[in-house]
Order: C-alpha cells, then sequence, then structure tokens
C-alpha cells in the first residue's frame, strides 16, 4: 500500500507542474469553468492525473480571480467544490443537506488556505 506523500513532496510537485504549464501556454485563456473537453485536452498533453490536473488548474485560477467581483469568485468556487463533491460523494451522501454544504464549504475554505499557501511558495 502507497502512502499520501508528504507535505513538502506534495508542494513541490505542485509548484512544478504549476510552472511547467506557465511557461507552456498550458493555462491561456483558463478561466471558470473549465469545460470538461478543455481537462481532457490538458491531461493528455501534460500527462498528469486527473487529481494533479485539478489542483493545479484550481491555483492558477485562484491566482486570477478577483474575489472582488462575486460573479466570478462564485464561478471560481464551484467548479472547486463540485469536484470535491464528486470526489466526495460517498461520504457526503450519508450526511443531511445543511451538513453537506457545511462540511462542503468547509473543505473548501481548507483547500483555499492550502492553495495560498502555495502560490506563495511559487
Amino acid at each position: 500500500m502507497l502512502e499520501d506523500p508528504s507535505e513538502e513532496f506534495a508542494d513541490m510537485r505542485d509548484k512544478n507542474d504549476i510552472r511547467y504549464m506557465l511557461e507552456h501556454g498550458g493555462f491561456k485563456g483558463l478561466k471558470a469553468p473549465v469545460s470538461k473537453e478543455t481537462l481532457s485536452t490538458l491531461q493528455q498533453e501534460y500527462k498528469l492525473t486527473d487529481r494533479q490536473l485539478h489542483r493545479c488548474i484550481e491555483i492558477y485560477l485562484l491566482s486570477n480571480v478577483d474575489k472582488l467581483n462575486e460573479q466570478d469568485y462564485k464561478t471560481y468556487r464551484l467548479q472547486v467544490k463540485h469536484r470535491l463533491y464528486t470526489f466526495n460523494y460517498d461520504v457526503l451522501q450519508g450526511l443531511e443537506e445543511e451538513e453537506r454544504k457545511e462540511k462542503l464549504h468547509e473543505t473548501y475554505l481548507n483547500l483555499e488556505d492550502e492553495y495560498h499557501r502555495i502560490l506563495e511558495l511559487i
């Protein structure tokens, strides 16, 4: 059984993948919501796992989203929450709707904090 990578390794992977995609124009024209077709194309081109590609795109989009523009920020949040919901579907289905929304929002906020920390490293 494989262990999850350490935080330092995960940070290094995120930084390197984002830098590589930036250098090769991988984020050119991206804005939330990113279509499934675009995700598929980028995944094939950059040979990243689904999860890693989403992380790179979400970190990049967060660095460019204008949080004062409520609609743009909401669109970004919904894209991230949709991925989190899909990834954690089985666990979330066992919760009442309000608790599910609360847990999803809490997870989103923790992830956004993590993304800001990574952006500070880049």
